[in-house]
């Protein structure tokens, strides 16, 4: 029997000998301290409601069997790999941003987090090949992590501005790759297990596929993913011309197949929209759920009359403005706007109040007279996410003090000369008037 050939191969021996040298060394003491600076006064969200389970004494956690006869693993919920939508039209926007296109998908998972859970300060889990160095790059065997990007989002926050954040914050997990995402999570007092409380993870797939053993190809089949977390986004490029795609994975019991698939779908969608987006666009007017989606979630709440779904204020008005941008749509003295002039007044000041902190569960008080400047606030209110408290200034002060007090609005707006100038006008502002008091909420 022949001798096998030369291999580039080390042996497992060396991955072992470097750990060990890894957890004795000043490195891992610094990893540590970056990680719990990283992860200072931040609170894990609560874990997602279980769905139902059979009656049968329950089952084993994600990834275990029972002792004994127990009852079979649940199956893990998945969605079939979907391309990504315009990808060429993405990798062209991630240059501009400076940024590779892979940190546009993880920007995308971060902000869909944002935008539907309303909070600001978002952990996403990040998946890493936890190779440092030659050795480890050629000695076969598993080291892969995850780590934790901790990222701060705001709705005024520009796009550019959160790219640049995640670009910052993805640099730095992979320069501290080597401390264990289980070793964290025993740091925190996590009793889950490892990359759970950092969900969703995002696992970024790029490499080649098409390798040959002894001058034959072969072909790879994933046949099996280790979870770790609720939520498992991964995205693929084969590097075969098929161009990237994703998958979904999810923990039994946590999600199902058909919130799995809208999931992808918003996913893909924000993903295609940013593509186009300007750097400078605050991150609260982008929509990250589907018309078609939005339609079927405002049919569940209150229908008219004529039992048609309830429709948002700014999507009727957007569709009058395509249907007679022209018409007069508001008079005020002899001043009069069309639906095409008030609408892009009122998409003007909804940038600018978005960039001030304004968006959904805020509230903006207009303390405005009745005027044209009124209705083009509301509308921009609106446009933004927020609900609007109108605030006659003819109130007596201490009524005015109290509705604000007891709003705690985000912002005030009372200066229409400033409103105008904002919103596309011809007023001159006034300078000794600011447009806004900040009154923002604790």
């Amino acid at each position: 029997m022949s001798s096998p050939a030369p291999h580039p191969f080390g042996p497992l021996s060396a991955l072992v000998r470097a750990d060990q040298d890894y957890r004795a060394s000043e490195d891992r003491a610094a990893d540590r301290a970056y990680w719990t600076r990283q992860l200072s006064g931040w609170t894990r969200p609560g874990a997602p409601v279980p769905g139902p389970r059979a009656a049968t004494g329950g089952s084993a956690p994600a990834g275990q069997r029972s002792a004994g006869d127990g009852p079979e693993p649940e199956p893990v919920p998945r969605t079939g790999l979907l391309p990504l939508q315009r990808p060429e039209a993405l990798r062209a926007a991630a240059s501009r941003a400076g940024v590779s296109r892979f940190r546009l998908v993880f920007a995308a998972v971060a902000l869909h987090q944002h935008r539907l859970t309303g909070a600001r300060d978002v952990v996403v889990g990040l998946t890493v090949a936890g190779r440092v160095g030659p050795a480890s790059r050629t000695t076969p065997g598993m080291l892969a992590n995850a780590v934790p990007v901790r990222l701060t989002l705001r709705p005024g926050m520009p796009l550019g501005e959160l790219l640049t954040q995640v670009d910052h914050r993805m640099r730095e997990a992979v320069q501290h790759q080597r401390y264990r995402g289980e070793d964290l999570h025993r740091d925190l007092g996590l009793s889950r297990g490892p990359g759970s409380a950092f969900s969703p993870v995002v696992n970024l797939i790029g490499f080649d596929y098409g390798f040959t053993f002894a001058g034959h190809r072969c072909v790879a089949h994933n046949l099996s993913f280790p979870l770790g977390a609720d939520l498992v986004i991964m995205v693929w490029d084969r590097r075969d011309g098929s161009g990237p795609g994703m998958r979904l994975h999810a923990a039994p019991g946590t999600h199902g197949e058909a919130d799995l698939a809208d999931t992808q779908r918003r996913l893909l969608r924000l993903l295609a929209d940013m593509a186009d987006l300007d750097p400078g666009l605050p991150i609260g007017l982008l929509d990250v759920v589907p018309a078609d989606e939005r339609r079927e979630l405002l049919g569940r709440g209150d229908a008219t009359a004529a039992g048609r779904p309830a429709v948002a204020l700014p999507t009727l008005f957007e569709e009058q403005v395509r249907r007679t941008p022209d018409a007069v749509a508001v008079v005020a003295g002899r001043t009069r706007l069309t639906y095409r002039e008030l609408n892009g007044r009122a998409n003007r000041l909804a940038h600018a109040l978005a960039g001030r902190g304004a968006g959904p569960e805020d509230v903006v008080a207009l303390a405005l007279p009745r005027s044209l400047d009124l209705v083009v606030a509301a509308l921009a209110v609106l446009k933004t996410g927020a609900a609007y408290l109108p605030v006659d200034p003819a109130y007596p002060r201490a009524r005015k003090e109290y509705m604000l007090a007891d709003a705690r609005p985000a912002s005030v707006l009372d200066d229409p000369d400033t409103l105008a100038e904002l919103s596309g006008g011809s007023r001159t502002p006034t300078p000794a008037s600011p447009w806004t008091r900040g009154t923002r909420r604790t």
